[in-house]
């Protein structure tokens, strides 16, 4: 946190999922439980660090990329990085 609070990004996207789906998703691949706790703690902090890094919400897009597809989700951020 506190370097990316010195070295401030110029944008920051965030890929978020439902919980059920990041369930769906790690007992396809075979990863055990998924740690809830830790997911939650995640989502907080980062929705946190964004908060702590910009006043205005035009540097930040956050969408959520359950059951999308990789070449989507690449689709809807690259031309943000322009």
């Amino acid at each position: 946190m506190s370097l990316c609070i010195k070295y401030k990004p110029d944008f920051t996207i965030i890929l978020d999922a439902n919980l059920s789906e990041i369930r769906r998703y790690w007992s396809i691949r075979g990863y055990g439980d998924p740690q809830v706790k830790y997911i939650l703690f995640q989502r907080d902090f980062l929705n946190r660090l964004v908060e702590v890094l910009y006043d205005e919400k035009e540097h930040t897009m956050k969408f959520n990329a359950s059951s999308t597809p990789a070449i989507n989700v690449a689709e809807r951020v690259l031309p943000l990085l322009r």
